[in-house]
């Protein structure tokens, strides 16, 4: 059974504080913001050359020309078997997607023109942006939580109906508490400034190593683009190691509704490597370390990284 760890008094979390800003770091949006999105068409090559002289091809067409040859030239041409035969239409491309590459050239053309060749794992690409629009994240929030109350039942629909208002009550990170139950500890922030619980496993001094699992609630809901929803709650594990003062990321799952409920919409398990990288005794990763080992003291960062990825 999971040693419930009480929390020194520097570390909890008070209701008054919980209302500070979380912040959404490594890019990611949250319900605040908008997610552009393109009506997209492509047409993949072989090879550089190829996407250069379909290009020099295409740009001789005028304006009024244009779509209806970029086609017709996806049609005879394109590499990419799955949208070829319509005229390479991609369909409604959402940032996030697509490959990194693919995407910067995508979002930087105006409506209605073709991008030079740019090159993807794939193979080359001239790409047409037909339009744009922007969407706002929390609609999409609203209605991909709305799908799955209508497809949850029991305890899970009653939080997932509650989770978008749970944010707001006063008593919210009490109603949390309860719903997760008593093995996790007190409340506290974690790096970005979320609620954060803790349930240490393994007694204390038994032990160099020990594990750790926390508990997220993300203050803002944040986007998922794989499925297209939004993540409200994460179970992260942690392994400490108290003979070296350091606490390091082991993986995480990320769900759609409050207290770990709903679509498991991002499941990630750290390699060696990760762990590795972002092993560090500073800040949420030093309260980890100091709570998990009581009688090491921690003398300095052994990384200049503070926090995780998500």
């Amino acid at each position: 059974m999971p040693n419930i760890h009480t929390l020194a008094a520097a570390f909890l979390l008070t209701t008054a504080s919980l209302t500070a800003q979380a912040e959404t770091p490594w890019g990611e949006k949250d319900e605040a913001d908008l997610l552009r999105e393109a009506r997209t068409y492509h047409i993949m090559f072989k090879s550089e050359q190829d996407a250069a002289a379909a290009k020099a091809r295409l740009s001789a067409k005028s304006d009024k020309e244009l779509f209806s040859a970029f086609q017709k030239l996806a049609r005879a041409e394109s590499k990419d078997p799955g949208s070829a035969p319509a005229g390479g239409d991609l369909g409604i491309v959402q940032e996030g997607v697509m490959v990194k590459s693919f995407e910067r050239a995508l979002f930087s053309l105006a409506p209605r023109t073709v991008s030079d060749p740019v090159k993807s794992e794939f193979g080359w690409h001239l790409i047409y942006a037909y339009d744009f629009k922007n969407t706002s994240v929390k609609s999409i929030c609203t209605t991909s939580l709305a799908g799955s109350v209508e497809r949850s039942q029991g305890t899970e629909r009653e939080i997932l109906f509650v989770s978008d208002s749970l944010r707001a009550a006063s008593d919210f990170v009490q109603r949390i508490s309860q719903i997760i139950g008593p093995e996790w500890g007190a409340p506290m922030k974690d790096w970005n400034g979320d609620l954060a619980f803790v349930q240490l496993l393994g007694e204390p001094g038994q032990a160099s190593k020990r594990k750790a699992l926390v508990h997220i609630e993300y203050m803002t809901p944040i986007l998922s683009t794989a499925p297209l929803a939004c993540r409200r709650s994460v179970r992260q594990e942690y392994e400490i190691d108290c003979s070296v003062n350091l606490s390091a990321p082991a993986g995480r799952y990320e769900y759609e509704g409050r207290a770990a409920t709903g679509r498991l919409l991002v499941k990630h398990l750290n390699s060696e490597a990760e762990r590795t990288k972002f092993a560090s005794n500073t800040g949420f990763h030093g309260q980890l370390v100091t709570i998990a080992c009581p009688r090491q003291v921690v003398t300095q960062a052994q990384s200049p990284g503070t926090t995780t990825p998500r």
